[in-house]
Protein backbone atom coordinates (compact mmCIF):
# COMPACT_ATOMS: atom_id res chain seq x y z
CA UNK A 1 0.00 0.00 0.00
CA UNK A 2 1.43 3.30 -1.07
CA UNK A 3 1.97 5.81 1.49
CA UNK A 4 0.00 9.19 1.48
CA UNK A 5 2.58 11.78 -0.38
CA UNK A 6 3.23 14.09 3.22
CA UNK A 7 5.09 10.26 4.24
CA UNK A 8 7.27 10.44 1.13
CA UNK A 9 10.38 11.88 1.35
CA UNK A 10 10.73 11.60 -2.74
CA UNK A 11 7.79 14.52 -2.50
CA UNK A 12 8.44 16.65 0.63
CA UNK A 13 11.93 16.95 1.03
CA UNK A 14 11.60 19.49 -2.41
CA UNK A 15 8.48 20.97 -1.33
CA UNK A 16 10.38 22.02 1.79
CA UNK A 17 13.26 22.97 0.20
CA UNK A 18 12.00 25.31 -1.89
CA UNK A 19 9.21 26.65 0.34
CA UNK A 20 12.35 27.71 2.74
CA UNK A 21 14.14 28.92 0.08
CA UNK A 22 11.57 31.36 -0.93
CA UNK A 23 10.90 32.28 3.15
CA UNK A 24 14.55 32.94 3.04
CA UNK A 25 14.86 34.92 -0.36
CA UNK A 26 12.19 36.71 0.95
CA UNK A 27 13.30 37.57 4.17
CA UNK A 28 16.60 38.95 2.75
CA UNK A 29 15.12 41.21 0.13
CA UNK A 30 13.08 42.73 2.18
CA UNK A 31 15.54 43.53 5.23
CA UNK A 32 17.21 46.68 4.53
CA UNK A 33 19.40 45.67 7.94
CA UNK A 34 21.25 42.27 8.71
CA UNK A 35 21.29 39.79 11.71
CA UNK A 36 25.18 40.51 13.45
CA UNK A 37 25.34 43.69 12.78
CA UNK A 38 28.84 44.99 12.63
CA UNK A 39 30.90 41.66 12.19
CA UNK A 40 27.99 40.74 9.72
CA UNK A 41 29.23 44.50 7.67
CA UNK A 42 32.87 43.30 8.29
CA UNK A 43 32.78 39.72 6.56
CA UNK A 44 31.20 40.91 3.47
CA UNK A 45 33.78 44.07 3.30
CA UNK A 46 36.49 41.14 3.71
CA UNK A 47 35.15 39.20 0.86
CA UNK A 48 33.86 42.31 -0.83
CA UNK A 49 37.86 44.17 -1.43
CA UNK A 50 39.44 40.23 -1.37
CA UNK A 51 40.61 40.33 -5.11
CA UNK A 52 41.57 44.29 -4.90
CA UNK A 53 43.32 43.47 -1.44
CA UNK A 54 44.30 39.65 -1.59
CA UNK A 55 45.75 40.03 2.32
CA UNK A 56 42.67 39.66 2.91
CA UNK A 57 42.31 36.37 2.16
CA UNK A 58 44.68 35.71 4.55
CA UNK A 59 43.35 37.48 7.40
CA UNK A 60 42.42 35.37 10.81
CA UNK A 61 39.50 37.33 11.73
CA UNK A 62 37.89 37.78 8.32
CA UNK A 63 38.36 33.68 8.14
CA UNK A 64 40.14 32.77 5.03
CA UNK A 65 38.17 30.11 3.98
CA UNK A 66 35.01 31.89 4.25
CA UNK A 67 36.48 34.63 2.48
CA UNK A 68 37.42 33.06 -0.17
CA UNK A 69 34.20 31.08 -0.97
CA UNK A 70 32.46 34.56 -0.64
CA UNK A 71 34.34 36.69 -2.28
CA UNK A 72 32.67 35.91 -6.05
CA UNK A 73 29.01 36.20 -4.46
CA UNK A 74 30.26 39.95 -2.41
CA UNK A 75 31.03 41.65 -6.23
CA UNK A 76 27.00 41.57 -6.50
CA UNK A 77 26.69 43.72 -3.02
CA UNK A 78 25.59 42.54 0.00
CA UNK A 79 22.71 40.49 -1.40
CA UNK A 80 25.56 38.46 -3.28
CA UNK A 81 26.61 37.10 0.43
CA UNK A 82 22.94 36.70 1.97
CA UNK A 83 22.56 34.56 -1.41
CA UNK A 84 25.70 32.80 -0.57
CA UNK A 85 24.44 31.88 2.45
CA UNK A 86 20.90 31.09 1.43
CA UNK A 87 22.51 28.09 -0.71
CA UNK A 88 25.02 27.09 2.33
CA UNK A 89 22.20 27.09 4.62
CA UNK A 90 19.46 24.80 1.57
CA UNK A 91 22.70 22.72 0.96
CA UNK A 92 23.10 22.19 5.34
CA UNK A 93 19.36 21.37 5.24
CA UNK A 94 19.60 18.94 2.74
CA UNK A 95 22.40 17.01 3.90
CA UNK A 96 20.71 17.03 7.44
CA UNK A 97 18.05 14.81 5.93
CA UNK A 98 20.45 12.29 4.23
CA UNK A 99 22.27 12.02 7.54
CA UNK A 100 18.43 11.37 9.27
CA UNK A 101 17.27 9.23 6.62
CA UNK A 102 20.23 6.81 7.55
CA UNK A 103 19.25 6.85 10.92
CA UNK A 104 15.33 6.97 10.91
CA UNK A 105 14.04 6.17 7.33
CA UNK A 106 10.19 7.34 7.68
CA UNK A 107 9.29 10.90 7.78
CA UNK A 108 13.44 11.59 7.50
CA UNK A 109 12.20 14.96 5.59
CA UNK A 110 10.98 16.82 8.82
CA UNK A 111 14.37 17.00 9.91
CA UNK A 112 14.55 20.08 7.46
CA UNK A 113 11.71 21.56 9.22
CA UNK A 114 13.78 20.70 12.46
CA UNK A 115 16.90 22.56 11.06
CA UNK A 116 15.16 25.30 9.75
CA UNK A 117 13.41 25.95 12.82
CA UNK A 118 16.18 26.82 15.36
CA UNK A 119 15.67 30.53 15.84
CA UNK A 120 19.29 31.57 15.64
CA UNK A 121 20.32 29.91 12.65
CA UNK A 122 17.31 30.73 11.15
CA UNK A 123 18.07 34.28 11.06
CA UNK A 124 21.32 34.02 10.88
CA UNK A 125 20.77 32.98 6.99
CA UNK A 126 20.37 36.01 5.67
CA UNK A 127 23.33 37.48 6.93
CA UNK A 128 27.25 38.00 6.07
CA UNK A 129 28.06 35.74 9.12
CA UNK A 130 30.67 32.52 9.01
CA UNK A 131 28.66 30.53 11.09
CA UNK A 132 26.29 29.30 7.98
CA UNK A 133 29.27 28.25 6.05
CA UNK A 134 30.37 26.35 9.32
CA UNK A 135 27.74 24.29 9.68
CA UNK A 136 27.86 23.48 6.25
CA UNK A 137 31.09 22.08 6.71
CA UNK A 138 30.42 20.38 10.05
CA UNK A 139 27.11 18.52 8.34
CA UNK A 140 29.05 17.39 4.90
CA UNK A 141 32.01 15.84 7.75
CA UNK A 142 29.23 13.96 9.36
CA UNK A 143 27.80 13.04 6.37
CA UNK A 144 30.78 11.75 5.03
CA UNK A 145 32.09 10.14 8.01
CA UNK A 146 28.87 8.28 8.25
CA UNK A 147 29.03 6.89 4.73
CA UNK A 148 32.07 5.30 4.94
CA UNK A 149 34.46 8.41 3.37
CA UNK A 150 36.11 9.12 6.67
CA UNK A 151 39.35 10.45 5.03
CA UNK A 152 37.08 12.85 3.26
CA UNK A 153 35.04 13.67 6.34
CA UNK A 154 38.35 14.16 7.99
CA UNK A 155 39.76 16.41 5.26
CA UNK A 156 36.62 18.80 5.75
CA UNK A 157 36.91 19.44 8.91
CA UNK A 158 40.23 20.01 9.03
CA UNK A 159 39.43 23.53 7.41
CA UNK A 160 37.05 24.60 9.64
CA UNK A 161 39.22 26.24 11.69
CA UNK A 162 39.85 28.55 8.70
CA UNK A 163 35.83 29.11 8.91
CA UNK A 164 35.46 29.83 12.59
CA UNK A 165 38.02 29.46 15.51
CA UNK A 166 35.86 26.88 17.13
CA UNK A 167 36.90 24.18 14.37
CA UNK A 168 39.61 23.63 16.87
CA UNK A 169 37.27 22.38 19.11
CA UNK A 170 35.73 20.10 16.59
CA UNK A 171 38.82 18.30 15.47
CA UNK A 172 38.98 16.22 18.38
CA UNK A 173 35.81 15.41 18.26
CA UNK A 174 36.72 13.75 15.19
CA UNK A 175 39.76 12.28 16.10
CA UNK A 176 37.76 10.51 19.32
CA UNK A 177 35.78 8.99 16.19
CA UNK A 178 38.65 8.12 13.99
CA UNK A 179 40.62 6.53 16.76
CA UNK A 180 38.02 3.96 18.18
CA UNK A 181 37.91 2.38 14.89
CA UNK A 182 41.75 2.84 14.35
CA UNK A 183 41.42 4.97 10.99
CA UNK A 184 44.86 6.73 11.93
CA UNK A 185 45.22 7.76 8.42
CA UNK A 186 42.10 9.44 8.87
CA UNK A 187 43.08 11.37 11.68
CA UNK A 188 46.38 12.62 10.24
CA UNK A 189 44.42 14.43 7.31
CA UNK A 190 42.87 16.67 10.54
CA UNK A 191 45.48 18.75 11.03
CA UNK A 192 45.94 19.27 6.83
CA UNK A 193 44.37 22.40 7.11
CA UNK A 194 46.56 23.70 9.41
CA UNK A 195 49.73 22.46 7.76
CA UNK A 196 48.39 23.84 4.48
CA UNK A 197 47.80 27.45 6.37
CA UNK A 198 50.91 27.06 8.02
CA UNK A 199 53.12 26.32 4.80
CA UNK A 200 50.71 29.50 3.68
CA UNK A 201 52.32 31.62 6.31
CA UNK A 202 55.59 30.52 6.14
CA UNK A 203 55.26 31.42 2.58
CA UNK A 204 54.14 34.91 2.44
CA UNK A 205 55.31 36.05 6.08
CA UNK A 206 58.06 34.15 6.74
CA UNK A 207 56.09 32.77 9.60
CA UNK A 208 55.33 29.11 10.04
CA UNK A 209 53.34 29.50 13.38
CA UNK A 210 51.23 32.18 11.42
CA UNK A 211 47.72 29.84 12.38
CA UNK A 212 48.43 30.61 15.92
CA UNK A 213 50.62 33.57 16.51
CA UNK A 214 48.44 36.03 14.25
CA UNK A 215 44.86 34.42 15.82
CA UNK A 216 43.26 37.39 17.07
CA UNK A 217 40.75 35.68 19.54
CA UNK A 218 44.49 33.93 21.00
CA UNK A 219 45.62 37.54 21.08
CA UNK A 220 42.55 38.96 22.20
CA UNK A 221 42.94 41.85 24.89
CA UNK A 222 39.29 41.30 27.04
CA UNK A 223 37.34 44.58 26.74
CA UNK A 224 34.17 42.81 26.81
CA UNK A 225 34.20 41.25 30.31
CA UNK A 226 32.90 38.29 31.50
CA UNK A 227 29.55 37.03 32.34
CA UNK A 228 27.33 33.95 34.29
CA UNK A 229 28.60 30.17 32.69
CA UNK A 230 24.92 30.05 32.42
CA UNK A 231 24.87 32.50 29.38
CA UNK A 232 24.11 30.17 26.70
CA UNK A 233 21.53 27.91 29.04
CA UNK A 234 19.84 30.85 29.69
CA UNK A 235 19.59 32.10 26.33
CA UNK A 236 17.92 28.80 25.31
CA UNK A 237 14.61 29.99 24.00
CA UNK A 238 16.78 32.33 21.50
CA UNK A 239 19.00 29.47 20.21
CA UNK A 240 16.91 26.69 19.91
CA UNK A 241 13.35 27.43 21.18
CA UNK A 242 11.48 25.62 23.99
CA UNK A 243 10.58 22.48 21.98
CA UNK A 244 13.53 21.69 20.45
CA UNK A 245 15.54 22.05 23.83
CA UNK A 246 12.89 19.77 25.73
CA UNK A 247 13.57 17.14 23.12
CA UNK A 248 17.60 17.36 23.27
CA UNK A 249 17.18 16.75 26.85
CA UNK A 250 14.78 13.52 26.10
CA UNK A 251 17.51 12.89 23.57
CA UNK A 252 20.14 13.16 26.24
CA UNK A 253 18.13 10.30 28.28
CA UNK A 254 17.95 8.06 25.23
CA UNK A 255 21.54 7.95 24.38
CA UNK A 256 22.94 6.76 28.10
CA UNK A 257 19.63 4.15 27.90
CA UNK A 258 21.22 3.06 24.91
CA UNK A 259 24.66 3.14 25.53
CA UNK A 260 23.83 1.48 29.28
CA UNK A 261 22.08 -1.58 27.22
CA UNK A 262 25.07 -1.99 25.28
CA UNK A 263 27.42 -2.23 28.23
CA UNK A 264 25.09 -4.51 29.67
CA UNK A 265 25.43 -6.64 27.10
CA UNK A 266 29.05 -6.20 26.62
CA UNK A 267 28.85 -5.16 23.31
CA UNK A 268 29.17 -1.07 24.40
CA UNK A 269 30.42 1.09 21.08
CA UNK A 270 29.14 -1.57 18.70
CA UNK A 271 26.54 0.39 16.96
CA UNK A 272 28.28 2.72 14.75
CA UNK A 273 25.07 4.65 14.00
CA UNK A 274 24.29 5.11 18.11
CA UNK A 275 28.36 6.34 17.65
CA UNK A 276 27.84 8.90 15.07
CA UNK A 277 24.58 10.21 16.84
CA UNK A 278 26.38 10.64 20.43
CA UNK A 279 30.00 11.51 19.34
CA UNK A 280 29.67 13.36 16.16
CA UNK A 281 26.01 15.00 16.20
CA UNK A 282 26.01 15.02 20.31
CA UNK A 283 29.47 15.50 20.46
CA UNK A 284 29.81 18.31 18.21
CA UNK A 285 27.05 20.20 20.23
CA UNK A 286 27.93 19.61 23.26
CA UNK A 287 31.63 20.43 22.73
CA UNK A 288 31.24 23.98 21.33
CA UNK A 289 28.74 24.96 23.59
CA UNK A 290 30.39 23.72 26.58
CA UNK A 291 33.68 25.69 25.59
CA UNK A 292 31.85 29.05 24.57
CA UNK A 293 29.91 28.76 28.06
CA UNK A 294 33.73 28.81 29.76
CA UNK A 295 35.06 31.05 27.35
CA UNK A 296 32.47 33.90 28.35
CA UNK A 297 32.36 33.14 32.43
CA UNK A 298 36.78 33.60 32.34
CA UNK A 299 36.01 36.56 29.64
CA UNK A 300 38.39 34.65 27.23
CA UNK A 301 39.71 34.53 23.42
CA UNK A 302 37.52 37.51 22.50
CA UNK A 303 33.86 36.21 24.07
CA UNK A 304 30.68 38.76 24.37
CA UNK A 305 28.35 36.04 25.17
CA UNK A 306 26.33 36.30 22.06
CA UNK A 307 23.88 33.56 21.70
CA UNK A 308 24.22 34.18 17.99
CA UNK A 309 27.94 31.82 17.80
CA UNK A 310 25.40 29.03 18.20
CA UNK A 311 23.78 28.95 15.47
CA UNK A 312 27.23 27.01 13.95
CA UNK A 313 25.94 24.34 15.82
CA UNK A 314 22.66 24.61 15.25
CA UNK A 315 21.74 21.73 13.10
CA UNK A 316 23.72 19.10 15.06
CA UNK A 317 21.18 21.10 17.41
CA UNK A 318 18.28 19.75 15.46
CA UNK A 319 19.64 16.34 14.70
CA UNK A 320 19.53 15.39 18.03
CA UNK A 321 15.81 16.95 18.95
CA UNK A 322 14.27 15.28 15.46
CA UNK A 323 16.48 11.93 16.65
CA UNK A 324 14.29 12.24 20.13
CA UNK A 325 10.85 13.17 18.35
CA UNK A 326 11.31 10.27 15.93
CA UNK A 327 12.23 7.88 19.03
CA UNK A 328 8.71 9.30 20.95
CA UNK A 329 6.73 8.96 18.26
CA UNK A 330 7.69 5.50 17.41
CA UNK A 331 6.83 4.16 20.90
CA UNK A 332 3.86 1.78 21.08
CA UNK A 333 1.75 4.24 22.92
CA UNK A 334 2.32 6.88 19.96
CA UNK A 335 -0.70 5.14 17.96
CA UNK A 336 -2.83 6.39 20.28
CA UNK A 337 -5.05 9.30 18.73
CA UNK A 338 -4.42 11.68 21.59
CA UNK A 339 -0.62 11.37 21.25
CA UNK A 340 -0.34 11.45 17.41
CA UNK A 341 -2.35 14.76 18.39
CA UNK A 342 -0.08 15.69 20.77
CA UNK A 343 3.06 14.91 18.35
CA UNK A 344 1.13 17.24 15.65
CA UNK A 345 1.08 19.72 17.93
CA UNK A 346 4.29 19.67 19.35
CA UNK A 347 5.60 19.69 15.43
CA UNK A 348 3.64 22.91 15.07
CA UNK A 349 5.58 24.65 17.64
CA UNK A 350 8.67 23.82 16.35
CA UNK A 351 7.73 25.26 13.24
CA UNK A 352 6.75 28.78 14.80
CA UNK A 353 9.43 29.04 17.25
CA UNK A 354 11.63 30.94 14.94
CA UNK A 355 8.59 33.18 13.74
CA UNK A 356 7.80 33.54 17.51
CA UNK A 357 11.34 34.88 18.31
CA UNK A 358 12.09 36.59 15.73
CA UNK A 359 8.81 38.49 15.01
CA UNK A 360 10.23 41.64 15.47
CA UNK A 361 13.61 41.82 13.60
CA UNK A 362 12.27 39.71 10.47
CA UNK A 363 12.25 41.47 8.05
CA UNK A 364 15.31 42.27 9.26
CA UNK A 365 15.44 46.52 9.81
CA UNK A 366 18.61 49.16 10.64
CA UNK A 367 19.00 49.18 14.81
CA UNK A 368 19.05 52.09 16.15
CA UNK A 369 22.88 52.46 16.11
CA UNK A 370 22.60 51.85 12.27
CA UNK A 371 19.83 54.54 11.73
CA UNK A 372 21.63 57.11 13.21
CA UNK A 373 25.00 56.04 11.44
CA UNK A 374 22.98 56.34 7.71
CA UNK A 375 21.59 59.72 9.02
CA UNK A 376 25.33 60.71 9.96
CA UNK A 377 26.34 59.51 6.69
CA UNK A 378 23.91 61.28 4.55
CA UNK A 379 24.54 63.87 6.46
CA UNK A 380 28.40 63.94 5.19
CA UNK A 381 26.94 63.18 1.10
CA UNK A 382 24.34 66.23 1.45
CA UNK A 383 27.36 68.22 2.67
CA UNK A 384 29.53 66.92 -0.59
CA UNK A 385 32.45 65.43 1.74
CA UNK A 386 32.43 62.12 0.70
CA UNK A 387 35.99 62.17 -0.55
CA UNK A 388 37.89 63.36 2.69
CA UNK A 389 39.90 60.69 3.96
CA UNK A 390 38.06 59.22 6.94
CA UNK A 391 38.71 57.78 10.00
CA UNK A 392 36.33 55.10 11.81
CA UNK A 393 35.87 51.53 13.33
CA UNK A 394 31.91 50.86 12.34
CA UNK A 395 32.32 48.88 9.37
CA UNK A 396 28.72 49.93 8.12
CA UNK A 397 29.98 53.22 7.23
CA UNK A 398 32.16 51.98 5.15
CA UNK A 399 29.31 49.87 3.30
CA UNK A 400 27.31 53.67 2.99
CA UNK A 401 29.50 55.48 2.04
CA UNK A 402 30.87 52.82 -0.28
CA UNK A 403 34.34 52.82 0.74
CA UNK A 404 37.33 50.97 0.45
CA UNK A 405 38.47 50.49 4.11
CA UNK A 406 41.26 48.29 3.19
CA UNK A 407 42.79 51.29 1.38
CA UNK A 408 45.17 53.42 3.34
CA UNK A 409 45.25 56.01 1.55
CA UNK A 410 41.32 56.42 2.23
CA UNK A 411 40.28 55.21 5.29
CA UNK A 412 42.38 54.08 8.71
CA UNK A 413 40.25 52.65 11.17
CA UNK A 414 40.04 54.21 14.97
CA UNK A 415 42.60 52.48 17.29
CA UNK A 416 44.18 53.87 20.17
CA UNK A 417 46.88 50.79 20.64
CA UNK A 418 50.35 51.31 22.02
CA UNK A 419 49.24 54.53 23.71
CA UNK A 420 49.23 56.50 20.14
CA UNK A 421 46.95 57.21 17.65
CA UNK A 422 47.94 60.06 14.90
CA UNK A 423 45.30 61.69 12.52
CA UNK A 424 46.31 63.90 9.46
CA UNK A 425 45.00 67.47 8.97
CA UNK A 426 41.88 68.13 7.41
CA UNK A 427 40.56 64.64 7.48
CA UNK A 428 37.25 63.74 9.10
CA UNK A 429 36.61 61.68 12.37
CA UNK A 430 33.23 59.12 12.44
CA UNK A 431 33.25 58.57 16.13
CA UNK A 432 30.59 56.09 17.64
CA UNK A 433 29.74 55.24 21.40
CA UNK A 434 29.50 51.89 20.18
CA UNK A 435 33.05 50.32 18.67
CA UNK A 436 34.88 53.66 19.30
CA UNK A 437 35.44 53.68 23.37
CA UNK A 438 35.59 49.86 23.89
CA UNK A 439 37.36 48.05 20.09
CA UNK A 440 38.87 51.35 19.44
CA UNK A 441 39.96 52.73 22.61
CA UNK A 442 39.54 56.29 22.29
CA UNK A 443 36.78 57.86 24.70
CA UNK A 444 34.81 60.49 23.15
CA UNK A 445 36.61 63.13 26.04
CA UNK A 446 39.96 63.01 24.17
CA UNK A 447 38.22 64.39 21.31
CA UNK A 448 36.20 66.76 22.63
CA UNK A 449 39.20 68.26 25.14
CA UNK A 450 41.29 69.04 21.89
CA UNK A 451 41.11 71.95 20.07
CA UNK A 452 42.55 70.38 16.52
CA UNK A 453 38.70 68.63 16.48
CA UNK A 454 36.18 70.18 15.24
CA UNK A 455 32.69 69.29 15.96
CA UNK A 456 30.62 69.08 12.60
CA UNK A 457 28.11 67.05 13.56
CA UNK A 458 26.10 64.76 15.70
CA UNK A 459 23.64 61.82 15.96
CA UNK A 460 22.35 60.83 19.13
CA UNK A 461 19.34 60.04 21.76
CA UNK A 462 18.98 58.84 25.09
CA UNK A 463 18.55 55.25 24.60
CA UNK A 464 21.18 52.89 26.27
CA UNK A 465 22.42 50.51 24.19
CA UNK A 466 25.14 47.71 23.91
CA UNK A 467 27.36 45.64 26.95
CA UNK A 468 27.93 49.05 28.99
CA UNK A 469 24.53 50.66 28.99
CA UNK A 470 26.44 54.04 26.69
CA UNK A 471 23.93 56.41 25.32
CA UNK A 472 23.66 56.27 21.55
CA UNK A 473 25.98 58.69 20.10
CA UNK A 474 27.28 59.17 16.52
CA UNK A 475 29.63 62.38 16.28
CA UNK A 476 31.89 63.79 13.45
CA UNK A 477 34.93 65.49 13.47
CA UNK A 478 37.07 68.09 11.37
CA UNK A 479 40.77 67.21 12.24
CA UNK A 480 42.62 70.93 12.40
CA UNK A 481 46.55 69.99 12.02
CA UNK A 482 48.06 67.03 12.23
CA UNK A 483 48.13 65.30 15.94
CA UNK A 484 49.25 62.67 17.96
CA UNK A 485 47.47 61.75 20.84
CA UNK A 486 49.81 60.06 22.87
CA UNK A 487 49.88 58.57 26.17
CA UNK A 488 46.39 59.73 27.35
CA UNK A 489 44.75 58.37 30.24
Amino acid sequence: MQQPWWKQNNIMVPICLGFYALVFLACSWFSIGTYGGGDSWMHYLFARFAFKHPENFLDQWGKPIFTLLASPWAQFGFGGVKLFNIICALSTGYLSFLIARQHVPKLAWLSLVFVFSIPVYFVSVFSGLTEILFALFLISGIYLYQNFRERWACLIISFLPFIRSEGFLIIPVFALMALYYKQYKAIGLLFLGTVVFSIIGLLVYSNLKWVFSTNPYLLAVNVYGKGSLLQFVRGNEDIAGAPQVLLVLLAIVIFIRAYYAQLKARSLGSDRMLNIRMVLIFGSFSVYFIAHSIFWRLGIFGSLGLLRVMAGIGPVIALSAFFAFHWMMDLEIAQKVWVKTLGFLLLVAVFLIPIKQNRREIPYKLSDFEQAQYKSCQWIKENNLQNNFFYFFDPFVAHILNLDRFDPSKTSSIFYVNNSISFRKDALIIWDSQFCPIEGNLPKHWLDENENFILLHEEHNNRNFGIRGDTLQIRIYKIQNDIELKNMK
